[in-house]
């Protein structure tokens, strides 16, 4: 006898809840209580749930991301406090900071910024991709510059 639709509904809920959330796909399974098994035939048989599950996992990636920047930023410039000990003893704490950590970031700040300015184009033999930060007219920009370059 096959579950009742609304208890299945609100465990698709929760299961692209915690994918939005950033969980991967086997905690988002066992925090919805849902078969991985089943998610996936779900995921191959329903389009529908197929893109919410697509755009779940966008999401996630950027909470992930933002997590991770997050605690980029807290142990570079907040630094951490760690125990100083003597004679086996702790006897207090000092606050270090992260100069790679920093470096690390302020690069990979720039290079976000740049490659969000500037069409990512990608060439085969037989296709070109383009991806365009900002739309339509970028895009068309940017494949007339392609076609140029030929």
């Amino acid at each position: 006898m096959p579950r009742p639709a609304p208890n299945r509904n609100r465990r698709r809920r929760t299961f692209l809840r915690a994918l939005a959330d950033g969980h991967p796909v086997a905690q988002a399974s066992a925090i919805s209580r849902i078969g991985w098994s089943t998610l996936y035939l779900w995921r191959r048989k329903e389009p529908e749930f197929r893109a919410a599950w697509d755009e779940a996992a966008r999401a996630g990636e950027d909470a992930v991301a933002a997590r991770y920047d997050s605690e980029l930023m807290r142990r570079a410039v907040d630094g951490v406090d760690e125990p100083v000990f003597h004679a086996g003893e702790e006897i207090g704490t000092r606050r270090r900071y992260s100069d790679p950590l920093l470096m690390f970031g302020i690069r990979d700040l720039r290079q976000r910024r740049s490659a969000a300015s500037q069409p990512f184009i990608a060439r085969t033999p037989k296709v070109t991709v383009v991806i365009a930060p900002f739309g339509n007219a970028d895009r068309e920009a940017a494949r007339k510059k392609d076609e140029g370059d030929e």
